[in-house]
């Protein structure tokens, strides 16, 4: 029974650690911002992508859900209709 009790609540909880977890701070996104600048302001090929990844430390999901912020903050949009992105931002400005 103890078990049941504890499975539900984490059940109950997930969705909120998620959703914490999924808050980027000013200093993650400002890393990430600075990586993406770094590797030329579009990320269209895996090894730009790994570039960024390197250089700001993130797991792949902590760099997705940064750059999914960033997205909607409207810094970040599509680099092409085949993928990747564009920094919007900064140095990136156009």
């Amino acid at each position: 029974m103890k078990t049941l009790k504890t499975l539900a609540l984490c059940a109950v909880f997930a969705p909120v650690a998620t959703i914490a977890q999924a808050a980027a701070t000013e200093e993650q996104l400002a890393t990430v911002r600075a990586a993406i600048e770094s590797a030329g302001c579009v990320i269209t090929t895996d090894d730009a992508a790994a570039q960024v990844e390197s250089a700001t430390g993130y797991e792949e999901e902590t760099l997705r859900a940064v750059v999914d912020e960033l997205r909607v903050m409207g810094e970040v949009g599509d680099a092409s209709e085949e993928g990747g992105i564009r920094l919007l931002t900064g140095g990136c400005a156009e």
